[in-house]
């Protein structure tokens, strides 16, 4: 299918991975992966077919066997792995699907994006193209709360993703799409590159393999480093490695940053974001009738925000949910598949050591997980070093919580690695949630069951450096089934504006620009943020974009106030003020990141 990439061929049908089986082929091979899961899991396993997709039901008593037994039903040639294997501790089950009655408040609206992480945010930015009304369905109190903000801010280069999979595809033509993305959205890039490094003399016989990847898939910038080379772009590696691959294509930005840039220019082309905005259930025509009355259809989506339950009715539906994704596609009667999440872990090292890397390392051999490149230590864009992440299997979809274990085995690890690396130079740790289908690629297709609704799933990495891609061809989808739907074409916004001004990186300023800015507004030399350098101008940027901010984790997430080595301890009760002044919120009830975290108990004093 040839789309308006710029002459890019997407090869890839309207719909995805259509399973060349006829029904009794399919029986066959559910058949025989069923005496394969009881032999090597569980004899309480049984399969059964949804579509040409395979669900396995049974009992078992780890989370461990239950994703042993999808990966192993992912190796058969199902179209998708439906995974309701029970074990005992899964609290995480399916939502009851719940219904408002007819009297409930109606909106309508031509698409409906679940999900505000970069990929809703993306799409929604390339809808707002067009004139239709868009809105955006984000549970959380911002965007950017989950996998879009908790991860490494890589634009991955392409080799690392399978030849022919939709993770290749996309990460290709989003690498270069973040070209002119950076510049229309102002969040800077630096295209630092990535070393791929060896320690064996042996392992350069798998050079050439690199070589033709990286002719097959079209990706230019790869070189070959013998040992000199290698040291020379990393001076302050450790011993032991004798060769590299460099990836030129490779860069770093702000993960958070583009995802609230992608927003807001959104939202400025009249796109619509709905935050605190809980899906609670789907209405669905799934008739299984060959010859229905109704097309098969969504028909209102039942949403419940901070003071109220009210109906979206949408002509399209899209489903961004990330690692919810697959529990929107059961409430809507389509769930194909399933998510199995996958937390990493990383770790953040103070700006003082900035100097010791100078682009994105990865070691041949590192892996913790065979469905990861094993964590890598970045130089991010902000200038800090991050190591990781690491890879471990999770029920739990949003638990952020580390573990010293794990990460005490990562930085044992990663931090012999490059000299003068200390534990006691780290700020922070966090965790991000990967939302992994056990076909471990992208879904980017229409539903088979329902004429308006897409699914945009299973997007992990490199689903950052991917996302361009993934929102430019959705909105291939969306004109194909706008049309099919309405009988019209969609028609462009003629008031369109691709720019969006980002608050202006003091930091980066010359002095000679500083002044000028100081002059014109005397808060921008007011310094609340030491560690980065955050002025008071900045933060009251922050307050008053197109997407409201109440919160100090908003603001840290849009200026960086509160990420440097104090992460936060100095000007957190700062930033509280300026809140309270702009918003008029008791300082008692301002909160980190909305919900109960409240930061001050009570006032000691009248």
């Amino acid at each position: 299918m040839f789309d308006r990439m710029r002459g890019f061929r997407m090869h890839m049908p309207y719909f995805k991975n259509s399973a060349p089986f006829s029904d009794h082929q399919l029986n066959r091979l559910r058949i025989k992966l069923e005496k394969e899961l009881k032999t090597e899991i569980n004899a309480s396993i049984s399969c059964s077919l949804f579509m040409d997709s395979v669900r396995l039901v049974g009992t078992v008593d780890s989370w461990q066997e239950a994703v042993k037994a999808g990966q192993i039903a992912a190796n058969s040639k199902f179209r998708e792995v439906i995974n309701d294997i029970f074990f005992e501790g899964n609290k995480q089950k399916i939502p009851k699907n719940i219904h408002l009655d007819d009297n409930a408040r109606c909106e309508y609206w031509d698409f409906a994006i679940i999900g505000g992480g970069i990929i809703g945010c993306s799409i929604a930015r390339e809808l707002s193209k067009y004139n239709v009304k868009v809105c955006i369905i984000e549970k959380e109190y911002d965007v950017a709360i989950h996998a879009s903000s908790r991860n490494d801010g890589m634009i991955h280069p392409g080799i690392a993703a399978p030849i022919g999979s939709l993770k290749s595809k996309m990460n290709m033509r989003g690498n270069v799409l973040y070209e002119r993305i950076s510049k229309e959205l102002e969040v800077p890039i630096n295209w630092c590159g990535s070393s791929i490094l060896f320690k064996t003399t042996a392992s350069k016989i798998i050079w050439p393999f690199f070589w033709i990847k990286a002719k097959l898939i079209g990706l230019k910038g790869l070189e070959y480093m013998d040992k000199k080379s290698v040291y020379r772009q990393e001076p302050h590696l450790s011993e032991g490695v004798k060769w590299g691959v460099l990836c030129k294509r490779a860069g770093v930005t702000s993960p958070y940053k583009m995802t609230v840039a992608y927003a807001e220019n959104a939202i400025e082309n009249g796109a619509v974001l709905k935050l605190n905005t809980m899906v609670m259930g789907i209405k669905s025509i799934n008739s299984t009738d060959p010859n229905p009355t109704k097309p098969n259809e969504i028909v209102a989506i039942y949403v419940q925000d901070q003071t109220e339950k009210y109906t979206i009715k949408s002509k399209i539906v899209i489903n961004a949910a990330g690692v919810y994704s697959d529990f929107i596609a059961e409430l809507a009667g389509d769930r194909f598949f399933s998510i199995h999440p996958r937390k990493g872990e990383v770790v953040l090292f103070d700006k003082k050591k900035a100097n010791l890397v100078n682009g994105i390392l990865g070691f041949m051999g590192d892996r913790s997980s065979k469905h990861t490149k094993g964590g890598g230590i970045i130089r991010t864009y902000e200038g800090n070093i991050l190591v990781g992440p690491n890879a471990i299997e999770t029920f739990e979809r949003d638990n952020y919580e580390t573990n010293r274990v794990t990460i005490d085995e990562m930085l044992k690890l990663k931090l012999p690695q490059i000299k003068g690396l200390e534990l006691k130079d780290d700020i922070t740790f966090f965790t991000g949630i990967r939302a992994s289908t056990y076909k471990e690629d992208f879904i980017i297709e229409p539903s088979r069951q329902l004429n308006n609704l897409i699914h945009v799933a299973g997007i992990q990495s490199p689903g950052f450096a991917s996302a361009p891609a993934i929102s430019e061809y959705v909105e291939t989808i969306c004109h194909r089934m706008y049309q099919d739907l309405t009988k019209e074409k969609m028609k462009p916004n003629e008031n369109f504006n691709p720019i969006r001004k980002a608050i202006p990186n003091f930091q980066e300023l010359s002095l000679e620009e500083r002044n000028k800015r100081i002059a014109l507004r005397p808060e921008y030399g007011e310094i609340i943020c030491r560690c980065e350098e955050i002025s008071k101008g900045e933060i009251l940027d922050a307050l008053h974009t197109p997407i409201k901010v109440d919160t100090v984790d908003g603001v840290k997430r849009r200026v960086r106030a509160g990420m440097g080595r104090c992460q936060g301890g100095f000007c957190m009760p700062l930033v509280m003020e300026i809140i309270h002044s702009e918003r008029d919120i008791p300082m008692d009830q301002i909160t980190k990141k909305s919900g109960k975290s409240k930061i001050a108990v009570h006032f000691t004093k009248d």
